[in-house]
């Protein structure tokens, strides 16, 4: 199994409204990327400044089922539609275990 984590710090003038659709987005790939086993999507409460601003993690069965999910339509759209508009920073980690 592949584990990827993931936290994305957003711009200051990303609003609630659209760290909620980065958050609902991700929540929507279950069933739909194949290989995708598990997600966890949290925003952060802010209650400490210089915190990420969304944490996931996904589970995929191996290694093609990540790279799948990497450049499937619906990952690809909601990256260029959601993310990347207010992205300031991201750092991922994929673990096998």
């Amino acid at each position: 199994m592949i584990h990827h984590n993931v936290m994305l710090t957003l711009t200051n003038d990303a609003t609630t409204e659209q760290q909620n659709a980065i958050v609902n987005g991700l929540l929507a790939l279950s069933g739909v990327i194949e290989g995708l086993k598990e997600i966890d999507v949290h925003a952060d409460l802010g209650l400490a400044e210089g915190n990420a601003s969304v944490f996931f993690r996904m589970s995929f069965n191996d290694e093609s089922s990540w790279r799948a999910y990497s450049a499937h339509p619906a990952h690809v759209a909601l990256a260029t539609e959601h993310i990347k508009p207010f992205l300031v920073s991201k750092s991922a980690l994929q673990f096998a275990g």
